[in-house]
Protein backbone atom coordinates (compact mmCIF):
# COMPACT_ATOMS: atom_id res chain seq x y z
CA UNK A 1 0.00 0.00 0.00
CA UNK A 2 1.40 3.40 -0.97
CA UNK A 3 2.04 5.92 1.79
CA UNK A 4 -0.04 8.53 -0.03
CA UNK A 5 -3.18 6.47 0.60
CA UNK A 6 -2.58 6.88 4.34
CA UNK A 7 -2.43 10.68 4.15
CA UNK A 8 -6.14 11.22 4.75
CA UNK A 9 -6.14 14.60 6.52
CA UNK A 10 -5.99 17.98 4.82
CA UNK A 11 -3.78 20.61 6.45
CA UNK A 12 -2.87 24.20 5.66
CA UNK A 13 0.73 25.26 6.11
CA UNK A 14 1.07 28.77 7.45
CA UNK A 15 4.43 30.26 6.43
CA UNK A 16 6.42 32.55 8.73
CA UNK A 17 7.08 35.98 7.26
CA UNK A 18 9.41 38.53 8.81
CA UNK A 19 7.93 41.98 9.20
CA UNK A 20 9.55 45.38 8.82
CA UNK A 21 12.07 46.54 11.40
CA UNK A 22 10.91 49.07 13.98
CA UNK A 23 12.85 51.99 15.51
CA UNK A 24 14.86 49.57 17.68
CA UNK A 25 15.68 47.34 14.68
CA UNK A 26 13.40 44.54 15.93
CA UNK A 27 11.44 42.71 13.28
CA UNK A 28 7.87 41.65 13.82
CA UNK A 29 6.57 38.33 12.68
CA UNK A 30 3.42 37.03 11.11
CA UNK A 31 2.20 33.93 9.34
CA UNK A 32 0.57 33.69 5.91
CA UNK A 33 -1.51 30.63 4.97
CA UNK A 34 -0.71 28.75 1.77
CA UNK A 35 -3.35 29.08 -0.93
CA UNK A 36 -3.79 25.31 -1.13
CA UNK A 37 -4.17 22.47 1.33
CA UNK A 38 -1.68 19.62 1.68
CA UNK A 39 -2.51 15.97 2.36
CA UNK A 40 -1.22 14.76 5.71
CA UNK A 41 -1.74 12.34 8.56
CA UNK A 42 -2.02 14.02 11.97
CA UNK A 43 -1.52 11.70 14.95
CA UNK A 44 -2.04 13.26 18.36
CA UNK A 45 0.17 11.47 20.89
CA UNK A 46 -0.76 12.97 24.27
CA UNK A 47 -2.11 16.11 25.88
CA UNK A 48 -1.57 18.12 29.03
CA UNK A 49 -2.52 21.45 30.57
CA UNK A 50 0.18 23.93 31.56
CA UNK A 51 -0.44 26.85 33.94
CA UNK A 52 1.11 30.11 32.82
CA UNK A 53 2.42 32.97 34.98
CA UNK A 54 -0.92 34.76 34.69
CA UNK A 55 -2.78 31.59 35.83
CA UNK A 56 -4.40 31.03 32.43
CA UNK A 57 -4.44 27.39 31.38
CA UNK A 58 -2.85 26.53 28.03
CA UNK A 59 -3.56 23.12 26.54
CA UNK A 60 -0.55 21.57 24.82
CA UNK A 61 -0.79 18.44 22.75
CA UNK A 62 2.19 16.71 21.22
CA UNK A 63 1.59 15.25 17.78
CA UNK A 64 3.37 13.50 14.95
CA UNK A 65 2.46 14.81 11.50
CA UNK A 66 3.24 12.96 8.29
CA UNK A 67 3.52 14.95 5.03
CA UNK A 68 4.33 13.91 1.46
CA UNK A 69 8.03 13.91 0.59
CA UNK A 70 7.74 16.97 -1.68
CA UNK A 71 6.27 19.24 1.00
CA UNK A 72 8.36 22.17 2.14
CA UNK A 73 8.05 23.32 5.73
CA UNK A 74 10.37 25.09 8.14
CA UNK A 75 10.67 25.18 11.90
CA UNK A 76 9.02 28.62 12.09
CA UNK A 77 5.98 27.52 10.06
CA UNK A 78 2.63 26.47 11.53
CA UNK A 79 0.30 23.66 10.49
CA UNK A 80 -3.47 24.21 10.71
CA UNK A 81 -5.78 21.20 10.89
CA UNK A 82 -9.45 21.13 11.88
CA UNK A 83 -9.40 24.25 14.04
CA UNK A 84 -6.13 23.30 15.73
CA UNK A 85 -2.78 24.96 15.08
CA UNK A 86 0.48 23.06 15.45
CA UNK A 87 4.02 24.45 15.75
CA UNK A 88 6.96 22.49 14.31
CA UNK A 89 9.37 21.55 17.09
CA UNK A 90 12.20 20.40 14.83
CA UNK A 91 13.15 20.21 11.19
CA UNK A 92 11.14 17.63 9.20
CA UNK A 93 12.75 14.20 8.86
CA UNK A 94 12.86 11.98 5.81
CA UNK A 95 11.38 8.90 7.48
CA UNK A 96 13.90 6.08 7.31
CA UNK A 97 15.81 7.85 4.53
CA UNK A 98 13.67 6.13 1.92
CA UNK A 99 12.09 9.25 0.40
CA UNK A 100 8.49 8.17 1.03
CA UNK A 101 7.25 10.82 3.46
CA UNK A 102 8.29 13.45 6.00
CA UNK A 103 7.73 13.23 9.76
CA UNK A 104 7.32 16.32 11.89
CA UNK A 105 7.25 16.55 15.67
CA UNK A 106 4.65 19.17 16.48
CA UNK A 107 3.10 20.91 19.46
CA UNK A 108 -0.50 22.06 19.50
CA UNK A 109 -0.99 25.74 20.24
CA UNK A 110 -4.24 26.80 21.89
CA UNK A 111 -4.66 30.54 22.46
Amino acid sequence: MAITSRLRDSVTISRWVAGAADAWNRTGQSHVDDAFQTKANVQVRRGRVVRGPDLDAVAISDALIFLPIGATIGTRDLIRHGGATYRCLAAPRNAGGRGRHLEIDAQRIVP
